[in-house]
């Protein structure tokens, strides 16, 4: 009867390849797990234990049809959520990035005094990205006049009409995809350096400029930044420290669960959910434009 807020996260599945009318019936919706304390990837780090070992060994079951034992091999073809848990899930920063799509190299509005964001994001792969667009705009009367991104007491920046278009225009373009190969090994990059002599506010900056935000990997780092602390960074008493957390695992011990689903890519296997983006989204703003322009005779017109 409490009306406090009580989140859980869940991990459910679904056979691929289901009829539609029968994807979402109950008898369909497999349960795995479900916590309000323990985060997700934490939960999908036991999950996927459980999917190596029965993509390893298999699982035998009764076929009714063919009346015999068959042996099934599970394969993760998707996996779904709303948009900040597919982000999460990616390793991605979220919505709020400057990078702010967990599929593509997109780039948003950078914070701070003259920061529009205009920058091409794939500066090396030109026929993938817009390319760089001018940072002025001509006037009526022919004259170049600089658009200048003024600064808002919390930092973040006032974006002109100019810089809402080349924004829409970077995200509609083709842009360079992400590849799970990159996120790893930037990941392997930010804990090496944690592990050597990175301090909090680098490895926070270095979230925010590279889009990839581990939360699992997090805990970790946060427990050797404070082992480390007041200890000088190189020297033997620091990697003591850090070894203490690590025990001489690989780095790879310390990343998302998510890498180690074989087939999956996080970045291109979390496709658009629906209810949020599409019909929580542009279609119900559309519906409530259309109403709120009713009067009460074509209101009662329409129910009818």
């Amino acid at each position: 009867m409490s009306k406090k807020w009580n989140k859980h996260n869940s991990f459910l599945f679904t056979v691929a390849g289901l009829p539609r009318a029968m994807v979402h019936q109950e008898s369909n919706i497999h349960f795995l797990a479900t916590s309000n304390i323990a985060p997700p990837l934490e939960m999908l780090d036991g999950i996927v234990d459980q999917l190596l070992n029965a993509q390893t060994h298999g699982i035998w079951a009764w076929d009714v049809q063919a009346s015999e034992m068959i042996l099934v091999i599970p394969a993760v073809l998707a996996m779904l959520g709303d948009n900040p848990m597919q982000s999460e899930l990616a390793c991605h920063v979220g919505l709020q990035g400057k990078f702010f799509c967990r599929n593509c190299w997109v780039k948003g509005t950078d914070s701070g005094p003259n920061q529009v964001g205009r920058e091409a994001v794939a500066d090396h792969n030109d026929t993938h990205s817009l390319g760089n667009r001018s940072n002025v705009t001509e006037s009526e009367d022919g004259s170049a006049q600089e658009e200048v991104a003024l600064c808002t007491k919390k930092g973040c920046c006032t974006e002109t009409m100019q810089d809402l278009i080349d924004c829409a225009w970077r995200f509609l373009v083709m842009n360079l995809p992400w590849t799970c190969e990159e996120t790893m090994a930037k990941l392997c990059t930010m804990f090496q350096d944690v592990s050597s002599s990175m301090g909090k506010t680098h490895y926070a900056k270095m979230k925010m400029e590279t889009g990839i935000k581990d939360m699992f990997m997090d805990v970790f780092v946060d427990r050797i930044l404070k082992h480390v602390k007041g200890i000088q960074a190189g020297t033997d008493k620091y990697f003591e420290a850090v070894n203490a957390v690590t025990q001489g695992c690989d780095v790879h011990a310390f990343m998302s669960p998510v890498w180690r689903i074989k087939g999956l890519d996080p970045h291109q296997d979390t496709p658009v959910e629906v209810l949020h983006v599409i019909l929580l989204g542009f279609v119900k703003y559309f519906w409530h434009d259309v109403i709120s322009r009713l009067n009460n005779l074509q209101k009662a017109e329409l129910q009818v």
